[in-house]
């Protein structure tokens, strides 16, 4: 593993099932309507990642909201797996989901 691997934030939601005060993410708890990221931009950023940072370590970490609670948060991760370069996913989560 490289000294100082490229790390990708991603936001995989804007909505989480606490509002913890002492919570990393800017969560505005609005009324907003819930977003999810898209598979497809997901699969658009693996490209990418793929094709422009092949000779660079890669970290991807997931955040939200809570990641977790996405159905699809599966797929996400089998998409982001086929990264060859990819040394580490994180998930930042209060582990109460169940995607």
């Amino acid at each position: 593993m490289s000294i100082n691997p490229f790390r990708i934030v991603l936001k995989c939601n804007n909505y989480c099932n606490y509002k913890c005060e002492y919570c990393i993410n800017d969560m505005p708890y609005s009324n907003e309507p819930k977003k999810t990221i898209d598979i497809r931009l997901v699969k658009f950023i693996t490209y990418n990642i793929k094709k422009y940072l092949f000779d660079q370590d890669i970290i991807i970490s997931l955040s939200g909201g809570e990641p977790t609670l996405i159905s699809n948060i599966c797929d996400i991760i089998k998409e982001l797996l086929t990264i060859p370069n990819l040394r580490a996913i994180h998930i930042m989560s209060n582990c109460t989901g169940g995607g």
